[in-house]
């Protein structure tokens, strides 16, 4: 513990602090220290609830799921736990009271929230080990929901926990809100909270990177029919469309004339390795192996992708379009109907939008990602959105439902995406069946709240950064007066220097580690010393919050 106490006292050490923030920190890093430990053990407990918002399995008080219902409780439970207030609102999120502002410093100016989430994208194939186990491999943090976004959560708590135990001469109670279900279209979590709950002053939303992020790009998801034949009904990749596959898959039956399955396997393998290495992809992405479910007699066909989060795809790969281009350059489907889907497929899926045609840049924008994922229809039982499946009519041909996941910039708009969207898939008898649009927001990067967390956290770390627009969406888009601000340092690689550590876990596979993606990971330090910057960010913002007129809020 002497060498974490050591990092976190000299994290900042180049700072531009006042001598009593400079104090406050120098007590925030020395009270994490002596917490490191508990920090942990509760993250652990939090991490091992598989906590994938699952809507169709609502029930009375657990709009989304059993093991959602069961983090919120977790959560509350943890708080309580070090004399926290814990409210919870009807199953959609659980609220962490920070300390009552004392009688001495004068009546309460109203609450200042940090704002999480506590779901998690479904953990998806290929992980090193259990992703709901915690694992610590040096400096980093392993498991899913550790980065996104419980590692920020129990951080936030631990503020909480800090600014009571340190009597912070705060003027606003803070509070903490955790989600259900930011993973999931529309964010109903907060939808309901702000609707229902008593709304902070300002909101310091803890789901990005540091320092101040003032708008983020639109999000649209298109839901999309697609006929298939026989061969690719079983086609399946993916879970919840705002993270890349990191594998997609079908079951090919088993064509007649073959001595069995073993040959079959054998006769697919070596077709689709060598078709993959025509086509210029690495032949050891794709295999074929018997398959005795879905469909038995049946071959069982993947294909590799990189996982990550569908707002990133720089260092992802969606495995759709490499399966649909290899089977088509194989020679593997002969029904008319696979072949035109599959030819859609492997075209339009291209992460910056440019296979429906969308792609092309503007100058001042961020760019537009695509991202799809593919849900095999079984009737009567709902799917990931909420879809419950049904078998084909009477003379209609099994399909396939994929959901698009854009983010967009503010020249476009989620109808001309879906337009878009459904002239791509014309060509295969294709139809669009849903969208849903939540564009994007812009709240000023010179905001005094804005300005007020990025001087903090430039004077903190002792830099120079401007605020920032991004593609990944945070609760910040549906709250008044919100900013998301940390507790990630990605983004800003000579800030994350500033408090060593390593940034993947070693040894992690190549787009390993990141939100969404597999073997998710964060940095332990970075998670401890994040604490420092939002006591000093928390305490600024109490400031400036106490000197504004009554009535005159902030604008964020």
């Amino acid at each position: 513990m002497e060498a974490l106490n050591l990092v976190l006292t000299s994290a900042f050490a180049n700072n531009r602090l006042t001598v009593p923030e400079r104090h406050l920190k120098d007590q925030v890093a020395a009270w994490t220290a002596a917490h490191a430990g508990e920090f942990l053990e509760d993250l652990a407990a939090w991490i091992a609830v598989p906590s994938v918002s699952r809507p169709e399995l609502a029930a009375p008080g657990a709009p989304f799921g059993p093991d959602v219902n069961i983090m919120l409780a977790t959560a509350g439970a943890t708080a309580a736990r070090y004399g926290l207030g814990v409210e919870f609102h009807d199953g959609y999120a659980v609220s962490v009271l920070g300390p009552e502002v004392p009688a001495a410093a004068g009546p309460s100016l109203g609450d200042i929230a940090l704002v999480c989430h506590l779901d998690v994208v479904p953990a998806g194939d290929g992980w090193a080990q259990d992703p709901f186990t915690l694992r610590r491999v040096g400096d980093v943090l392993v498991g899913r929901g550790v980065f996104d976004n419980k590692g920020a959560a129990l951080t936030a708590l631990y503020v909480l926990r800090a600014a009571a135990d340190l009597k912070l001469p705060l003027r606003h109670r803070l509070r903490l809100v955790l989600g259900g279900s930011e993973e999931t279209a529309g964010m109903p979590d907060i939808r309901y909270y702000a609707a229902h709950a008593p709304l902070p002053r300002v909101s310091l939303v803890a789901d990005g990177p540091f320092g101040a992020n003032y708008a983020q790009q639109g999000m649209a998801m298109v839901d999309v029919d697609l006929p298939v034949g026989e061969r690719l009904a079983t086609l399946a990749a993916g879970g919840a469309p705002n993270a890349i596959p990191g594998l997609a898959q079908v079951v090919l039956p088993a064509r007649p004339g073959l001595a069995g399955l073993a040959d079959w396997a054998d006769f697919l393998g070596h077709a689709i390795q060598a078709a993959a290495g025509r086509l210029g992809f690495d032949p050891a992405w794709f295999a074929a192996v018997p398959a005795d479910a879905p469909s038995p007699g049946g071959v069982l066909v993947t294909v590799e992708g990189v996982a990550g989060h569908s707002s990133l795809p720089a260092n992802a790969r969606n495995p759709i379009p490499g399966l649909a281009a290899v089977l088509l350059e194989a020679g593997l489907l002969d029904d008319p109907t696979d072949i035109a889907t599959a030819q859609v497929l492997a075209t339009m899926l291209s992460p910056d939008g440019s296979g429906i045609g969308m792609g092309e840049p503007v100058e001042g924008n961020l760019p537009l990602t695509m991202n799809g994922v593919i849900w095999p229809r079984d009737p009567g039982k709902p799917d990931q959105a909420g879809w419950t499946g049904r078998a084909p009519l009477e003379g209609e041909p099994p399909y396939l439902r994929m959901r698009i996941d854009f983010r967009y910039p503010k020249h476009l708009t989620g109808p001309q995406l879906a337009e878009a969207v459904a002239a791509a898939i014309k060509p295969a008898g294709g139809q669009v069946v849903g969208l849903e649009d939540e564009p994007g927001f812009d709240s000023g990067r010179d905001g005094r709240l804005v300005r007020t967390l990025q001087q903090a956290f430039n004077d903190l770390v002792g830099v120079d950064y401007e605020p920032f627009a991004m593609g990944g969406g945070t609760h910040a888009r549906l709250l008044p007066r919100a900013v998301s601000f940390g507790p990630d340092f990605w983004y800003l690689p000579e800030a994350a220097a500033t408090v060593a550590g390593a940034t993947s876990a070693p040894g992690a596979a190549p787009g390993a580690g990141g939100a969404h993606a597999v073997d998710e990971a964060v940095p332990y330090n970075h998670l401890l010393a994040a604490q420092q910057i939002y006591a000093v960010a928390l305490t600024r913002l109490d400031t400036v919050l106490a000197a504004t007129p009554p009535g005159g809020e902030l604008e964020p």
